[in-house]
């Protein structure tokens, strides 16, 4: 997701507004077990901050699936991410402090990386289908949401 800069490098522009759908091509990480339903979208800013400096503000939605890590049933949400980074060029970063910047080259930043680790970052490590649920029981699969199955009582009665 290449961004031409050029018309802020000359101080033509001080920003550019960005709406781009990510395809599912160019998102090439393991989500463990979470699905995008569908594909994310990012509306945003490029604002140029001086010495080559730009800053990219926005946000990106898509809407996830998969299964409750407690009762296993099919869980979708939406998801709605604030991005907020800054891009250098690469020739500045050399000389500088590692700091949290994505680097660019030229006259184009690639804010593919950036949108793309905040995706993954966002994401639920543990997707529950609530706060409260309470899972299967590991003796007989009854799901504890929806009933109970007298399996706890019985344990505890054979101690």
């Amino acid at each position: 997701m290449l961004v031409d800069i050029q018309i802020m490098s000359h101080g033509k522009a001080s920003f550019i507004d960005i709406e781009t759908e990510i395809g599912p091509d160019e998102l090439t990480v393991s989500f463990q077990g979470i699905r995008l339903t569908s594909p994310p979208v990012f509306t945003g800013r490029l604002t140029a901050a001086g010495d080559g400096v730009f800053s990219l503000e926005g946000c990106l939605a898509t809407g996830i699936t998969g299964e409750c890590a407690r009762c296993l049933v099919t869980v979708r949400r939406s998801l709605e991410v604030r991005v907020d980074e800054v891009f250098r060029p690469r020739t500045a970063q050399n000389g500088l402090e590692p700091d949290d910047s994505y680097p660019y080259d030229g006259f184009v930043v690639d804010l593919l990386p950036a949108l793309r680790d905040n995706l993954v970052l966002a994401l639920p490590q543990r997707l529950l289908c609530r706060e409260d649920c309470r899972g299967i029981c590991p003796d007989c699969g009854t799901d504890l949401n929806e009933t109970t199955c007298g399996c706890a009582a019985k344990s505890s009665e054979a101690n």
